[in-house]
């Protein structure tokens, strides 16, 4: 009947479907419960996806977003946070976190990483110290920015080191 095993309660539902049809005194709703159950059982093994509900936003709101991500290029090396970020631009924090979803793909502090990760890539290979780029970057710690790069491109900072020849 469907492409899992059959629960038990689906085997009932089964098992009765024919008693209910031959036994003609019956009530149909009966029947009509049965199949029903039957149905929902196994409809609620399939994995519906319902469409999300795509946030609408206007091109002001849009103009508002690309803004914060430019704040978000140029001030890379410094202390950002949410609340800031949308104050600068004159959003609430919900609507920036969901518009930076819905137009970049990634939330506010993702963005933020990867752009301080490609651009502290950038200025390891030119022959910048580890310590120097966590701090144009950043981050107040090496440390912080080693174990960070580390997780985000899967080697130490210092095997980029350099210009490669």
């Amino acid at each position: 009947m469907a492409h899992r095993p059959t629960t038990g309660a689906s085997l009932a539902h089964i098992n009765a479907l024919p008693r209910e049809m031959e036994d003609e005194s019956q009530d149909k709703l009966q029947t009509h419960i049965h199949v029903l159950s039957l149905l929902a059982e196994q409809l609620r093994h399939l994995d519906l996806q319902l469409p999300k509900r795509m946030p609408r936003h206007c091109q002001r709101d849009i103009d508002k977003l690309d803004e914060a991500r430019a704040i978000l290029e140029t001030r890379m090396n410094q202390s950002l946070t949410v609340p800031e970020l949308a104050a600068a631009v004159g959003l609430n924090e919900s609507k920036l976190r969901e518009g930076f979803r819905h137009r970049f793909n990634k939330s506010p502090h993702r963005l933020l990483l990867e752009m301080r990760m490609k651009k502290a890539w950038q200025l390891l290979e030119t022959g910048c110290q580890v310590a120097e780029a966590a701090y144009l970057v950043g981050y107040e710690h090496p440390s912080n920015f080693s174990a960070a790069f580390s997780r985000f491109f899967g080697c130490v900072p210092k095997s980029v080191f350099g210009p490669k020849y």
